[in-house]
């Protein structure tokens, strides 16, 4: 209560925690700026369990992997991780397989293409996994092919693996419509069709869907058609915003047919 939230990491409470596990804080080792060196941990001899075989444990908080590996070498520190992979060779490599697993994924719901089935399978049989563990991890992993590691008890393997086959993820990708466009990019060609055909000659006094669906389309452009009215009625307001929006479009609309300014009829160029 009453500590700044700026101040908590430093805090009394909270650099002298009061709990009822098997340690407790011994001693905690900072240097002229206030930061923390090491912290040590000694057993709880008042733990109501079963009693730590560990008298003491020290974690020291360090710069670089550099002083890592100098604390190590002087024998102040027993045994740590590191991000990297340069182990130097006069230090002992201990390691175990962690029960975690690194994964890509894509939401399906949000994205049309991947609700294909060939889709997604392609993009499996096109992932070299071998490669990624190789560069990545610098062998240090394995693949696997579920999110249910190996490792849990009364797992069953996948009846099917899809190892790296870049051949058979191009058949699927022909399949689906993804043709080879150029540099390996592949492009799946996709005809739109507009939903607003107008197949008649607009004008004022005309009424009905045609102009109901003009109507719609001009609403979409307030500076265009401001009243944004849809009636299915073509009268003055509609008149004027066709009239707006060729002759703010003059060059495709009205030059061909050799008009310096609107009609506010939909003929054959404003379609």
């Amino acid at each position: 209560e009453n500590i700044e939230s700026q101040n908590f990491p430093l805090a009394e409470y909270n650099l002298n925690p009061i709990g009822s596990g098997p340690y407790k804080i011994e001693k905690l080792k900072k240097d002229r700026q206030n930061q923390i060196q090491s912290i040590t941990f000694t057993r709880n001899d008042k733990y109501f369990g079963k009693k730590p075989y560990i008298p003491e444990v020290s974690f020291y908080f360090l710069e670089s992997e550099k002083d890592l590996i100098e604390k190590s070498k002087k024998g102040i520190i027993k045994g740590f991780s590191l991000n990297s992979f340069e182990i130097p060779s006069s230090l002992n490599l201990y390691s175990f397989s962690m029960p975690r697993y690194f994964a890509t994924f894509f939401n399906s719901e949000q994205n049309e293409i991947l609700k294909n089935d060939d889709i997604r399978k392609a993009l499996n049989y096109g992932t070299n996994k071998e490669e990624l563990v190789e560069k990545v991890l610098n062998n240090e992993g394995s693949i696997v092919n579920s999110p249910i590691l190996p490792q849990i008890y009364g797992f069953n393997n996948p009846s099917i693996d899809y190892n790296f086959n870049p051949e058979k993820a191009k058949e699927l990708l022909e399949k689906a419509g993804f043709s080879d466009f150029e540099n390996g990019i592949r492009v799946k060609s996709i005809k739109q069709t507009s939903s607003l055909v107008f197949k008649s000659t607009l004008k004022a006094g005309n009424s009905g869907n045609e102009v109901t669906k003009l109507q719609q389309c001009l609403s979409e452009y307030p500076t265009i058609y401001p009243e944004g009215t849809v009636s299915g009625y073509f009268g003055p307001k509609t008149k004027e915003a066709v009239i707006v929006f060729q002759e703010k479009y003059k060059d495709e609309i009205l030059t061909p047919s050799g008009l310096t300014s609107g009609t506010g009829t939909i003929g054959k160029s404003t379609r």
